[in-house]
């Protein structure tokens, strides 16, 4: 696939989306739930309103039609998933909330 497209109504942060990107390829989304984490607008992807067929119709087209740009924003989602997504960077986040939460109770 050359373009992910995910037009979810209701979403946690899909593995889908994040796989994707870490393929290197653009994602076109909706701005819900845990999306917005990884998909940057005109970064990585494109995020689309929700219901709006036409939208969607329309960035997945444009990244069809622009090879120059889907190819951009698939190098700039890889780096945001490798920045950070990665099982490195997901492990340091998570040893850093438990520090956090263990500093709160001592």
């Amino acid at each position: 696939s050359d373009v992910v497209a995910l037009p979810s109504l209701h979403e946690g942060l899909p593995l889908a989306v994040l796989e994707a990107m870490a393929c290197g390829r653009p994602v076109v989304a909706t701005p819900v739930g845990g999306v917005m984490e990884a998909v940057e607008d005109g970064h990585t992807g494109f995020l689309i309103p929700p219901n709006e067929p036409q939208a969607l119709a329309k960035a997945i087209c444009d990244l069809l039609d622009n090879e120059a740009l889907r190819c951009k924003l698939g190098q700039q989602a890889r780096v945001v998933v490798e920045k950070h997504f990665s099982l490195p960077r997901v492990i340091e986040r998570v040893e850093h909330l438990y520090q956090e939460l263990l500093d709160r109770v001592s």
